[in-house]
């Protein structure tokens, strides 16, 4: 995300306060006319001199108005002391929000520092789900298995929470390529994948999406009764939007 569209995912390098809001109030509208109970988002910069030096966590916050909120950085940069780039990961939500714990991968060169936030929302049942706001590694020249290795990290950490989970974010892998990273993660928590092999949910690049590496993974306990991508590209991945019952 980084507060930024489809027609400036990667260039120009640096773009003004004033132009990051504008895209950021893009998002928030499609935000709202979806209106989740929970929302998780990546790539949210707390402070960062390529897209204005603000802080668009509280920026999203101040908007949405969700009364429950979690955020917490995966990769900062500093220069002479001062922090220059500081990105991470978040999640909205209506419930309570308990037990809220960030997780930060190894470096991945050249790759940003990667991440995820977990939390446990309390439903209005009496219910408790564990959620997890990740971010896998795009590319990783020392290691072609980080993605394994994280998913690894996040098997663990939410499989001892012992709840039903909801797994959300850009895990940018797919599953019906070579690399078997994000089936096995399934397999070893046993999770619901909505229709793994429809093309059509694919989410990136949003102007012409080719892959699926944007996904919402739950427990078996917990049914997709609708699954959607939303097509308004308002970033260089379409959202992923689903209806549950739990």
């Amino acid at each position: 995300m980084h507060g930024r569209n489809r027609k400036s995912a990667i260039f120009p390098l640096r773009l003004s306060r004033e132009v990051i809001q504008s895209n950021l109030k893009h998002i928030i509208g499609c935000i709202r006319e979806h209106n989740p109970d929970i929302l998780t988002l990546q790539e949210v910069d707390q402070s960062s001199v390529l897209s204005g030096s603000f802080n668009q966590f509280n920026f999203l916050d101040t908007k949405l108005n969700y009364p429950y909120k979690y955020f917490s950085p995966s990769c900062s940069i500093a220069f002479g002391g001062k922090d220059i780039f500081v990105s991470g990961n978040a999640v909205f939500s209506r419930y309570p929000l308990e037990n809220c714990e960030s997780f930060n991968f190894n470096f991945s060169f050249p790759t940003d520092r990667m991440g995820f936030v977990v939390a446990d929302a309390r439903l209005p049942q009496g219910q408790t789900v564990t959620i997890a706001s990740v971010h896998l590694v795009w590319l990783d020249w020392m290691r072609r298995t980080s993605r394994s290795h994280q998913l690894d990290l996040l098997q663990k950490v939410v499989a001892a929470r012992r709840n039903n989970v909801v797994i959300a974010g850009d895990m940018n892998c797919d599953f019906l390529g070579r690399e078997i990273s994000l089936r096995s993660f399934i397999n070893q928590l046993n999770l619901r994948v909505y229709d793994p092999e429809n093309q059509n949910l694919n989410t990136h690049p949003s102007w012409n999406p080719s892959k699926r590496i944007d996904w919402i993974l739950t427990s078996k306990e917990i049914h997709f009764i609708s699954y959607e991508t939303i097509k308004n590209r308002v970033s260089d991945h379409l959202a992923v939007f689903a209806r549950l019952s739990i």
